[in-house]
């Protein structure tokens, strides 16, 4: 069989779900986004699964799997990861580097976009990183590879030359997202995952000093039209059964009217879905119709029980309209989790313990209210301004920088983590800073305070 151009793969583990310990298996849909814009340049490309390969396997952090999963890989791989998998991304593929130095390797998606420049300059067998979109950016990087052609007349990239790493011109947003193809869900078994994502606009307005989506978007949306969302979400219906999707937004209901349309929409086509949305653009007519439209769970990130803490992320609303959103949402949907962060460097006890306080109060309203510990994310406001103040422990890690995911049930403990993983960590905190916590005055007691509650309380955290 001929050599594909480009091999492309997706890396992640299923992540921990519900009580029974089931295992949530989230379609890869930045990927297949990448895999149809490649078709469509007349690039023939190999995607793979990483998650599906390792089904099963107990070690599924691994670099002799990782290779093994490479096996006749195209002489060009492109690898997407979130920020948990990153270390393992970069030692596995620094180790099929060395059997196999003829193999060009180019790094993309959220986990490195945001260190793209400490990666390349890190690490010699990492050539490219792609920054924010992927869609034309992946494309050129790789029509220039296959023809010896310049890295630097790609733009969005990080890259490697005789000098060191090379920054190129950014690339600007794309501003008509109709304009993209439909992701290639052809090339993959749809009915083996159990999350089925779908976005309807990318970016996030929003300036939450915790945060790294807004400014690796440069802080603005650009919407799909509703008649595109509906063919996408009406082609997954009838062509493959799907009767359930997550609406991926970083805010759902960023604008009422299209988020009311939308409804609509999805209840003409008869699916179940779910959604991520903001407090302070809800109210109970809105909540009302969502739910009527199918809609059955909600995740709301609420972030701290202090107002005074709300006040100084940049959250612009009250823990008593957070609160007032949540009861609503409860009385329609089946599902509302409220998320929240401990941590802050600017956090009192007194801040904390409103925050514990306000986790509980959840409780009693019927929402799945959790609480993680702050991770500093190197594009965040948050995470540039206490840079200098790192820690490292393993009992102190938030759940979006485990490793192979958080234990589940459990909120502060990681995962066993390979040894050569944490020395790539420990050695490397500029580029893995989401495996760190602040250091500040009262982290520990806060961390005491809430082993003490929980244990009193016989729960798990």
């Amino acid at each position: 069989m001929p050599a594909k151009d480009v091999t492309l793969v997706h890396v992640s583990t299923p992540l921990p779900c519900d009580e029974d310990g089931r295992r949530e298996i989230y379609l890869p849909l930045g990927c297949l986004y990448l895999v149809s814009a490649l078709e469509g340049a007349g690039i023939d490309v190999d995607f793979r699964d990483y998650q599906m390969f390792i089904s099963g396997n107990p070690r599924p952090l691994d670099a002799g799997c990782f290779e093994s999963f490479l096996a006749d890989a195209a002489p060009i791989i492109a690898v997407s990861c979130m920020v948990s998998m990153l270390p393992f991304v970069i030692f596995a593929t620094g180790r099929f580097k060395e059997r196999h130095p003829d193999h060009a390797l180019i790094l993309g998606g959220p986990g490195p976009s945001g260190v793209a420049g400490e990666i390349v300059s890190s690490f010699p067998w990492i050539d490219a990183v792609g920054i924010g979109e992927g869609e034309q950016t992946l494309v050129e990087i790789v029509e220039a590879m296959k023809t010896g052609g310049d890295l630097g007349s790609v733009k969005g990239i990080v890259y490697r030359n005789e000098t060191g790493a090379r920054h190129t011109q950014a690339r600007p947003r794309i501003q008509n997202p109709d304009t993209i193809r439909f992701p290639a869900y052809d090339r993959i078994a749809v009915s083996d995952y159990t999350c089925i994502p779908v976005v309807t606009g990318r970016g996030c307005p929003y300036r939450c000093s915790f945060c790294d989506v807004g400014p690796l978007w440069g802080n603005r949306t650009c919407l799909r039209s509703i008649e595109n969302v509906v063919g996408e979400l009406d082609h997954l219906r009838s062509r493959y059964g799907i009767d359930t999707v997550h609406i991926a937004d970083d805010t759902f209901n960023l604008k009422r009217k299209r988020a009311e349309a939308i409804s609509d929409e999805i209840k003409g086509l008869g699916l179940n879905w779910t959604c991520l949305a903001r407090v302070d653009l809800l109210d109970e007519d809105l909540i009302r119709r969502m739910a009527e439209s199918g809609c059955h769970s909600l995740f709301l990130g609420i972030e701290s029980g202090s107002d005074a803490v709300l006040e100084r992320i940049h959250k612009r609303f009250s823990i008593k309209e957070a609160t007032e959103a949540v009861e609503l949402s409860a009385r329609y949907m089946k599902k509302v989790v409220a998320s929240y962060i401990w941590g802050f460097p600017f956090e009192t006890m007194w801040d904390f313990k409103q925050t514990v306080f306000s986790v509980i109060s959840m409780w009693y309203l019927n929402a799945r209210a959790g609480l993680k510990l702050l991770s500093p994310m190197p594009l965040s406001p948050i995470g540039i301004e206490f840079k200098d103040q790192l820690g490292y422990s393993d009992e102190l890690c938030s759940v979006f920088a485990s490793l192979g995911n958080v234990v589940p049930g459990e909120m502060r403990r990681r995962a066993e983590i390979p040894a050569e993983l944490e020395d790539l960590i420990l050695r490397y905190p500029e580029v893995f800073m989401g495996f760190y916590y602040i250091r500040h005055d009262g982290i520990l007691e806060k961390a005491r305070y809430l082993e003490n509650f929980t244990e009193k309380l016989g729960i798990r955290t």
